[in-house]
């Protein structure tokens, strides 16, 4: 066996539904501690890309952060890495670009619908009457 793999691993299909559930378990909360800790770090930095441009006058837990995420201070100010960092937080221009272009293809949408729905109705109103006049005519 190649060197890292522990012999002691038993897989999946070999535990007792038991010991599955609680192994499911516990992945399904450090997903959800992992989540929980991944927004929270989203919410920081877009507080940190949100503050005035001079980084140095940030605070000493402000400068540990960023060096946890392994941001250099530099990386603030630098544009590629800046454009990098707003994709990470859903801030990124190409984003709103392509947010602007489905907001607008979904009025478009909306204005064809009503159209539609317009044109449906007059047909509507024109057979209707057109059922009137008949019956009239055959009262004459």
């Amino acid at each position: 066996m190649p060197k890292g793999i522990n012999n002691n691993l038993i897989p999946h299909d070999e535990r007792s539904k038991n010991e599955a559930r609680e192994n499911g378990k516990k992945g399904g909360e450090k997903s959800g501690e992992v989540r929980r800790k991944k927004k929270t770090q989203k919410q920081i930095l877009r507080q940190i890309l949100d503050a005035p441009p001079n980084v140095l006058a940030l605070g000493e837990e402000v400068h540990f952060f960023i060096q946890n995420l392994g941001i250099s201070l530099g990386s603030l100010e630098d544009i590629k890495s800046r454009e990098y960092l707003d994709k990470l937080i859903g801030r990124h221009p190409e984003l709103k670009i392509k947010l602007a272009e489905l907001k607008i293809k979904l009025a478009e949408l909306k204005i064809r619908q009503e159209q539609w729905e317009t044109e449906k109705r007059r047909e509507t109103e024109s057979a209707g009457n057109g059922d009137a006049v008949a019956i009239i005519d055959d009262l004459q």
